[in-house]
């Protein structure tokens, strides 16, 4: 429990800049639900990323429990996906790596008939100025989705990407990304029994 003037100077912090309170509140909001997304068994993420000349690439991944499908170029890949890479450390620290500033709560809508809250935020690092748009579920919390533009973009750096979220038992991994998977389980099995064969080179 805080006493003294700390005790004082919060109390008083908290009446003359109630802005500066209500900022502090979308912004855990907005951590807490990229956290929660991260809890999920499956997610789903389509995004469209737009270049600065204009050029457009579509990506699309399935994050599972034990397996991430990546769809980029035209090609389903696999790769294995552990419980530690599938997890937020916490949204506290989330809320840290985002540097987010100026969070606000902009309005109400609706997502797929889904009644949405419209978050948004500044960022900025080296390489990166944007604002952040995230459409957070008023029923789960979970992001559906999250819209970034960035206003200084580099040459090799997307100008905009505009990500869409899709949860659980509505994921559905595509017969070819299945493929993709069996055909890389397939590759590293037959290389292992050729290692213990012999048959290639050894480390």
């Amino acid at each position: 429990m805080k006493s003294g003037v700390f005790a004082i100077s919060s109390a008083l912090a908290a009446v003359v800049l109630p802005g500066a309170a209500l900022a502090d509140n979308a912004c855990q909001t907005i951590a807490q639900a990229k956290f929660q997304q991260w809890e999920q068994p499956r997610i789903l993420r389509q995004a469209v990323y737009t270049m600065p000349d204009g050029n457009v690439k579509k990506t699309e991944e399935v994050f599972t429990q034990g397996v991430l499908y990546a769809f980029r170029n035209g090609v389903w890949r696999s790769g294995p996906l552990n419980a530690h890479q599938h997890e937020a450390p916490s949204a506290e620290a989330i809320a840290r790596n985002l540097d987010a500033v100026d969070c606000e709560r902009t309005g109400t809508d609706t997502m797929d008939g889904e009644p949405v809250d419209i978050y948004t935020y500044n960022t900025s690092s080296d390489h990166v100025d944007a604002k952040v748009t995230v459409w957070v579920s008023a029923r789960s919390g979970l992001p559906l989705r999250t819209d970034m533009e960035d206003a200084t973009p580099q040459r090799h750096q997307a100008a905009s990407v505009s990500a869409r979220y899709v949860y659980n038992a509505d994921v559905v991994v595509p017969a070819r990304a299945i493929m993709a998977d069996t055909e890389r389980r397939h590759d590293w099995q037959q290389s292992l029994v050729n290692l213990q064969l012999g048959k290639s080179a050894s480390y």
